[in-house]
């Protein structure tokens, strides 16, 4: 947001995102200030997950408020099952990292949940690297800091089918705009495959 609107264009002034992205995990970070700051790529179809298509989201994190949802990246404007995409975010109430897909198949959906074992209650940069592979619930997981984090999945993975959709991939918020992230991201990547154990690592 603000007037940093034009590609390749990161200027910035005092209280914008770019501003404050002086200091980063990798360099320079974004600084979301969890009330209109969020990076809106909109509606890439490559950024679809079909039917038979593997993702892995990497990227860093720093939160600076608590008790509130922040989304980290996605392609959805909800949590509700009946509404297809995903999304990457930590919930208010654990402080738990959780990526959410679904196909928005009528009468609710088909929906599919990945929850962290470790909870983020302070600041501080973590590195996150969330995996789904659509036709083996054993190596969908998250990774926090390198190591897989022995994530609670729920929902049957074969019953998700076409998560495609007409929103926008956004960075910092859902894509209707929703529970914005507070604090600073860093180096937010997407794989259009399943990343290794081993490539994690590095």
């Amino acid at each position: 947001t603000g007037s940093n609107t034009s590609n390749g264009t990161c200027g910035g002034a005092s209280g914008q995102a770019w501003f404050h992205g002086a200091t980063g995990k990798r360099n320079a970070s974004l600084n979301f200030d969890g009330t209109d700051d969020y990076v809106d790529m909109n509606d890439v179809a490559a950024l679809d997950i079909k039917d038979t298509d593997d993702m892995t989201i990497t990227g860093w994190f720093n939160r600076d408020l608590f008790g509130s949802t922040h989304t980290v990246v996605a392609k959805r404007n909800s949590v509700g099952a009946a509404d297809p995409g995903y999304l990457l975010y930590i919930l208010s109430t654990d402080d738990k990292m959780y990526l959410e897909l679904s196909d928005g198949t009528a009468g609710g959906g088909d929906e599919y949940s990945l929850q962290s074992s470790s909870s983020f209650g302070s600041s501080g940069w973590h590195h996150f690297a969330v995996v789904w592979d659509q036709d083996s619930a054993a190596n969908s997981e998250i990774y926090i800091d390198g190591v897989d984090d022995n994530a609670t999945d729920t929902g049957t993975i074969g019953n998700v089918g076409d998560t495609s959709n007409a929103v926008d991939f956004r960075i910092g918020s859902e894509s209707d705009s929703g529970n914005l992230f507070d604090g600073r991201l860093d180096e937010i990547r997407v794989y259009n495959y399943v990343l290794t154990t081993d490539q994690i690592k590095r």
